[in-house]
């Protein structure tokens, strides 16, 4: 090649990147959008319980979604006590629930969004998680009504919205089950230890319903604990030692703050924007 056409292809490169067409990485792409994330807060499930349970093999729904990604430590802050204030970190690092459901909305593709919120009866936390719910039910494309569920139940409800959603979606559910539980008895006792396995099971049919849709493959996980029973007691962990199990590889052991970030990752936004709007940090790449 002659010294006059390499100048002219270097004129060419530097043209292209300048106007932004080549060099520049975008916010998303197609295999991106195509995808749909769901996320749960299993409430109250104890670090130590989630590990010995998979050890056992008594988390065989949960175990699947870790052998796509991984498990790693997650630390909930001082200032999150109990669900109304785990829910609004875990949904929006505290930004504000709407803001962050409105950020996905204007995407380059929309994703669609819906909400199973369920209060916890044992506590005096309705009140704060309600207004978390409403807020998201003002902007979210379906919400469900704010009402005590069993694990079952909240599946039905998952499976239902994720008949009636188009993708992209991201979805987000709490069971309440395991914290009743440990609040009652505590934490490791067998109540506490079967109702984590009824959570999995119920876990495992949303699966099964994704499978049959043929979105089993497209759909994200991100499963934690917004606030965590302490070990061998009846009372909150008053060190946030939480967990994040994700289908896709998280890279960092963080805060629950961090979810929201590595929620918008997943789409596609770049780490420097998302770092400009949230006081966590992606955990993925």
């Amino acid at each position: 090649m002659s010294r006059g056409a390499v100048y002219a292809w270097i004129g060419l490169v530097v043209c292209l990147y300048g106007s932004g067409l080549w060099g520049a990485v975008p916010e998303t792409n197609d295999l991106i959008l195509s995808r749909n994330t769901i996320v749960v807060s299993v409430d109250g499930l104890s670090r130590r319980t989630l590990h010995a349970l998979l050890k056992k093999h008594k988390l065989p729904s949960i175990a699947q979604i870790v052998s796509r990604g991984n498990v790693r430590n997650l630390t909930v802050s001082a200032n999150v006590v109990g669900l109304g204030s785990g829910l609004d970190v875990l949904i929006s690092a505290q930004r504000s629930p709407r803001d962050f459901v409105t950020i996905l909305r204007q995407l380059k593709t929309p994703v669609s969004t819906g909400i199973v919120l369920s209060p916890i009866t044992h506590h005096d936390w309705s009140k704060s998680s309600l207004l978390v719910r409403d807020q998201l039910a003002e902007v979210v494309t379906t919400a469900s009504a704010y009402v005590a569920r069993t694990p079952q139940e909240v599946t039905s409800e998952l499976r239902h919205m994720i008949t009636g959603l188009s993708s992209p979606f991201v979805l987000w559910a709490n069971y309440t089950s395991v914290a009743e539980k440990g609040f009652v008895y505590r934490e490791g006792g067998e109540e506490y230890s079967m109702a984590a396995q009824r959570v999995d099971r119920a876990i495992g049919r949303v699966l099964t319903h994704l499978e049959t849709l043929g979105l089993k493959d497209q759909t994200d996980w991100v499963i934690t604990a917004s606030y965590v029973i302490q070990e061998n007691n009846s009372g909150l962990e008053p060190a946030g030692r939480s967990w994040i199990v994700s289908s896709q590889l998280i890279r960092y052991s963080g805060f629950l703050r961090d979810i929201a970030p590595t929620i918008l990752r997943f789409y596609g936004r770049s780490v420097a924007g998302i770092k400009s709007q949230f006081a966590g940090r992606p955990l993925v790449y």
